[in-house]
């Protein structure tokens, strides 16, 4: 199944929650200033490493308006709230791309952020990337935890800081 901007799939989480997972679209604007007003301190912290309320319009079109080849997204929904989002941006005239995920408090230890990551990482070996790269705060259990169970190999863990590698072979 090829990962684009038609891609939509229904997931199962681990407690029942029936979800849809599916290319973020220009249209999603709304969903992710809704999603960040909802959000703990530390839940934006986390993702952002700054403590934020609101996204400016330009940030809103970033993370909404990309070219799907270079800067891709999926967002998941429940009902009519979005839930989680991972992303990759790939770094000018390379085969490497910054990874970055995202979940709503509401939804986390459910499986949620792995049923994100993997088509994204099939999204990406689609485009040619070859190495994923992901920055999280070294004291994000969750985070380390689910990126260590994916596959990623931690080349650095500062007081602050973890970095996470991926190569995606191709086959």
């Amino acid at each position: 199944m090829k990962i684009d901007s038609q891609y939509r799939e229904s997931v199962t989480l681990a407690d029942g929650r029936e979800v849809v997972i599916r290319a973020v679209q220009p249209d999603d604007k709304q969903l992710f200033a809704d999603a960040l007003s909802r959000s703990s301190l530390e839940t934006v912290y986390g993702r952002f490493l700054t403590v934020r309320t609101g996204f400016s319009e330009a940030e809103l079109r970033y993370l909404t308006e990309f070219n799907g080849t270079d800067h891709f997204a999926l967002g998941a929904e429940h009902g009519d709230r979005g839930v989680g989002v991972a992303r990759f941006v790939r770094t000018a005239g390379t085969d490497e791309a910054e990874l970055a995920f995202a979940v709503d408090d509401d939804y986390r230890q459910v499986g949620l952020a792995s049923r994100l990551l993997d088509p994204l990482l099939a999204a990406a070996k689609e485009r040619g990337i070859r190495r994923l790269v992901c920055f999280t705060l070294a004291d994000n259990a969750a985070a380390v935890a689910l990126l260590t169970r994916e596959g990623f190999d931690r080349r650095h863990l500062g007081d602050r800081r973890a970095t996470f590698e991926i190569l995606l072979r191709e086959g």
